[in-house]
C-alpha cells in the first residue's frame, strides 16, 4: 500500500534537465581580476531542522592563469563550530594548506550543514565563511542558512488524552500512533512534520482546531526547494497520510491544512455506524500522491473544504453517509501522473481477492453549493449496485460530467462550465478561488449558505444576498 507510484515520465524530464544543463554549461571561467575565480561568492542554503544534515551544496574554485595556482590556505571561519562542513576535492576538514589548482582547471567545494540547537522556538539565521587566502590577498564566500528547532519523535504513541500546543515543530518518524480510547488535541498553530513514509495513525479520536491565522498543519519534513520557487512541502508523496482506524469516531478537523501525502485522510469503518467519523470544515486537502479523502463505510461532514490535486481519486466514498457543503473538489495533478480516475467517486460495493462482492451500502452521498472539476472530461464516476442503497443527492453544485445527472438526484445543477479558477497549475502553482466572470458567482442556495456564513477565507458568504458555489466566495478587492 505503501508503494510509490512517482511519474516515470516526470523524473525523464527532470534527468533530461539536468544533462542539458550540464551541456549549457559554459567552460569560460567567471570574469574577474586575479588568478583565483569564485564561481558564487555567496552560498544560500533553505531553512533546516537542527540537528538534521542538509542537502549537500556545491560549487567551482577556478585557476584562470595559464600557471598552477597556489593557495596558502582554504579554511572554515568558524572552524566548524557553526555546523557547516566542508570538503575541497574529496577532503574533508575545516582548514586545507597549500592547496594547488592545476592551469585553466578548478576544484571542486561542496559544503554542507548540520545546525546545533538553537534555544529558539522560531527560525535563527546562521552564519560562517569560507576564506581562501594566496600571497597576502584573501576572497571568501558566505554562507548563510535558517535552523529551525524542533522535537523528533520516532514511534511516538498516545494512549492517554494529550494537548499539542505550539511551541516547537515535531518532526515525526516512523508513526504517530493514537491509541484506542484516547483523544490527541491539536492546539491552533500546532505543526507537524512527516519524515518519508511517517504517517499518522488514530485509533482513538483526534482533535486538530485551528484557526484562520493559526492552522494545524500536517505536511512533509522537508523545507528545502523542489525545484525553483516550488517548496517541497507541496510535492505529492513526501509522507504516508493521516488514517482514521475502524473504531476511531469523532473525529475534527477545523482550519486544517494536509499537504505532500500519499493520502491525505483515509476513513476506515467496520459498518455503516450512525456515529459521525469525521467532521472536517474550512481546511485544505492538497496534492495527494493517491487520494485527498477515501472513506470507507463512514460518516462524514465537511464543509468549506477544498480537496485538490490528486495522482487518483481524490474524493473516494465506498458506502456511509457523507455530506459535502461549500466545498471544491478540484484535480489538476501535473506533479504526478494522474491516472484516468475522476476527481470524485462514489460507490456501493467492493470485490475481495476472491472476486467476491462485498456490500458496503450507501446511506447517503450529499453535495450542496459545491463545485467538482478538474482537467479529465468527466470528473465524477458512480459504482453503483441496485441491490445495495445508494441514496444519492446533488443541489445547487457545478459538475464537470458529459451526461446529466438523473433528475430525482439532482437540482439546479450547472454542467461543464469552467468555474474560472484563479490559477490551475501555471508555474506549478494554484489557487480555487473564483476569477471575475466565473458560473459558480451567485449561484448558490442561500438557505444552505445562511448556515455555513463564513468561506475559507472567512469572508461572508451573505453580504450580496447572492452566494457563491464552492469554498471560497468570490471578493472584489
Amino acid at each position: 500500500m505503501k508503494e510509490r507510484r512517482i511519474a516515470f515520465p516526470v523524473l525523464i524530464l527532470l534527468l533530461l534537465t539536468a544533462v542539458l544543463s550540464c551541456e549549457r554549461q559554459s567552460p569560460a571561467f567567471p570574469a574577474g581580476e586575479g588568478a583565483l575565480r569564485l564561481s558564487a561568492d555567496t552560498l544560500r542554503f533553505d531553512t533546516l531542522f537542527s540537528g538534521l544534515p542538509s542537502t549537500t551544496a556545491w560549487l567551482r574554485v577556478y585557476n584562470a592563469s595559464s600557471r598552477p595556482l597556489l593557495l596558502d590556505s582554504v579554511c572554515l571561519r568558524s572552524g566548524g563550530q557553526s555546523g557547516f562542513r566542508i570538503s575541497l576535492d574529496a577532503m574533508s576538514g575545516s582548514v586545507f594548506r597549500q592547496v594547488e589548482i592545476p592551469p585553466r582547471d578548478s576544484l571542486f567545494l561542496f559544503v554542507a550543514l548540520t545546525a546545533p540547537e538553537q534555544g529558539s522556538g522560531v527560525p535563527v539565521k546562521i552564519s560562517d565563511e569560507i576564506d581562501f587566502f594566496q600571497a597576502g590577498n584573501k576572497e571568501q564566500i558566505n554562507l548563510e542558512a535558517w535552523a529551525w528547532d524542533a522535537l523528533r519523535w520516532k514511534g511516538r504513541r498516545f494512549d492517554s488524552d494529550t494537548l499539542l500546543s505550539p511551541t516547537l515543530p515535531i518532526v515525526v518518524y516512523d508513526s504517530l500512533v493514537v491509541g484506542e480510547g484516547a483523544c490527541l488535541r491539536l492546539a491552533p498553530g500546532t505543526r507537524l512534520f512527516f519524515h518519508d513514509e511517517a504517517a499518522l495513525l488514530v485509533d482513538g479520536q483526534i482533535r486538530a482546531e485551528g484557526t484562520a491565522d493559526d492552522p494545524v498543519v500536517f505536511r512533509g519534513d522537508r523545507l528545502d526547494m523542489a525545484f525553483e520557487d516550488f517548496p517541497y512541502e507541496y510535492y505529492p508523496g513526501q509522507w504516508y497520510g493521516i488514517c482514521l482506524g475502524p473504531q476511531s469516531f469523532g473525529n475534527v478537523m477545523k482550519h486544517v491544512s494536509v499537504r505532500g501525502a500519499c493520502y491525505g485522510v483515509v476513513c476506515e469503518s467496520d459498518a455503516n455506524a450512525d456515529t459521525l467519523k469525521l467532521e472536517i470544515s474550512h481546511s485544505e486537502i492538497f496534492n495527494m500522491l493517491y487520494s485527498n479523502l477515501y472513506s470507507i463505510k463512514s460518516k462524514i461532514r465537511a464543509d468549506n473544504c477544498v480537496f485538490a490535486n490528486s495522482g487518483s481519486y481524490t474524493v473516494a466514498l465506498i458506502g456511509g453517509d457523507s455530506r459535502f457543503v461549500h466545498c471544491t473538489l478540484a484535480n489538476y495533478q501535473r506533479l504526478t501522473t494522474r491516472e484516468d480516475e475522476p476527481s470524485l467517486v462514489i460507490v456501493n460495493f467492493t470485490v475481495d481477492e476472491q472476486e467476491q462482492v462485498e456490500p458496503c451500502p450507501l446511506v447517503m452521498a450529499g453535495f450542496e453549493n459545491t463545485i467538482v472539476y478538474g482537467s479529465h472530461d468527466t470528473e465524477i464516476g458512480f459504482g453503483l449496485l441496485e441491490d445495495y442503497a445508494h441514496g444519492l443527492a446533488f443541489s445547487h453544485c457545478l459538475l464537470r460530467c458529459p451526461d446529466p445527472l438523473p433528475g430525482e438526484v439532482s437540482d439546479s445543477i450547472r454542467y461543464n462550465e469552467d468555474p474560472c479558477f484563479v490559477n490551475t497549475g501555471t508555474d506549478w502553482h494554484y489557487d480555487f478561488r473564483l476569477r471575475e466572470g466565473s458560473p459558480a458567482i451567485g449561484r448558490a442556495d442561500a438557505a444552505v449558505s445562511a448556515a455555513y456564513p463564513l468561506d475559507l477565507d472567512g469572508h461572508s458568504r451573505l453580504q450580496d444576498g447572492a452566494p457563491d458555489l464552492g469554498a471560497y466566495e468570490f471578493i472584489v478587492f
